[in-house]
């Protein structure tokens, strides 16, 4: 196993490399900052299998140069195992956020190091393994969407990432998660005339259009911790999750509030998303928030079918030369009855 070892103090990190040989793995390199680390990988003909990063450096700190490092395809999912004299939760949680694998504290325990490793080393390869699987699972369904018409309501399982997956398989995960309550900002996107693109793409080009809105939402929530699921009729169901209610606050999606415009290279025009439910904090469970999500998703529904309802009654007055009112719209109508209902 080829270790990288990063640490600010070169007499600690020598004590590391002793700890580390006689835990069995001899085939270490280590670096004493940031740049020097980013430059070792580069210019590796072979990627490293482990590294370790001392959180608190001078200059580009662990944690920053742990992001650094997930930003780069090979180091995806390769373990990164954080170095701390001093336990700090919060810190240690930034890291975690970061993308770091596991942590381990000074000073160091050679049988403790060596157990971690092997642990984040299996962990490596069972999510190496499941990218696999996942990936043949994704080649297979789009040759089966081939040859097959899925229908334009139907929900997909889009290949668009961690943070997106199937309905069912997000409402499992909120029913799942541990008793408490969570803040929680739950909303839906509508992609504009998705009907008409569903129309002009076939099914494999149709599903990577959708995986490129997808990727394109969670760049924009992020770096809040989301979920994304396609439930199908071009609309996105969102939850965006923070245990703390102050915490969340601060990564508030605003940038979906008045709509957002796409662009998307399996589409040649400007792709229009709207938020099909303001999206504001609430504290909920985890079956709160399955809830919520549905609720999200049924109200998006209701509007796509309002917007076909207008463009059949205004296609009708049109042919009949009737001039076309601007308001009120039906969409207009339906929202204040909604907005009444709630009030009782």
């Amino acid at each position: 196993m080829r270790i990288l070892a990063v640490d600010d103090e070169p007499l600690f990190l020598d004590l590391l490399h002793r700890v580390l040989v006689s835990a069995g793995y001899d085939d270490v390199a280590t670096a004493t900052d940031a740049k020097a680390a980013i430059d070792m990988i580069c210019r590796a003909t072979t990627v490293y299998d482990c590294i370790l990063l001392d959180i608190r450096m001078p200059g580009t700190d662990g944690v920053e140069l742990c992001r650094m490092i997930r930003d780069l395809p090979a180091y995806r999912i390769t373990p990164i195992l954080m170095l701390t004299a001093v336990l700090d939760e919060a810190t240690v949680d930034r890291a975690f956020r970061a993308g770091a694998t596991d942590y381990v504290t000074k000073p160091l325990k050679g049988l403790e190091l060596g157990a971690r490793i092997r642990s984040a080393g299996l962990l490596a390869n069972q999510m190496s393994q499941a990218i696999g699987f996942r990936q043949a699972a994704d080649q297979m369904r789009a040759q089966l969407d081939d040859l097959m018409n899925v229908p334009f309501s139907a929900a997909l399982d889009l290949a668009a990432g961690p943070a997106c997956m199937a309905l069912p398989q997000l409402e499992r995960l909120l029913f799942l998660l541990p008793e408490g309550i969570y803040a929680m900002n739950i909303f839906s996107l509508r992609i504009s005339e998705s009907s008409k693109i569903h129309a002009g793409l076939n099914q494999r080009d149709f599903r990577d259009f959708l995986s490129e809105v997808a990727r394109g939402i969670s760049e924009l929530i992020a770096p809040s911790h989301h979920y994304i699921t396609y439930a199908g009729s071009g609309t996105f169901g969102c939850v965006v999750l923070d245990r703390s209610r102050k915490a969340g606050t601060e990564s508030h999606p605003n940038a979906f509030r008045g709509g957002v415009t796409f662009t998307a290279s399996t589409w040649p025009l400007p792709v229009r998303l709207s938020c099909s439910k303001s999206a504001e904090w609430q504290l909920l469970s985890g079956q709160g928030g399955a809830k919520a999500l549905r609720f999200a998703i049924a109200l998006a529904a209701e509007l796509n079918v309002i917007d076909k309802l207008q463009q059949n009654l205004d296609r009708d007055r049109l042919g009949r030369e009737v001039i076309v009112p601007r308001k009120p719209r039906l969409a207009a109508f339906f929202n204040r009855e909604n907005r009444l209902a709630s009030a009782t």
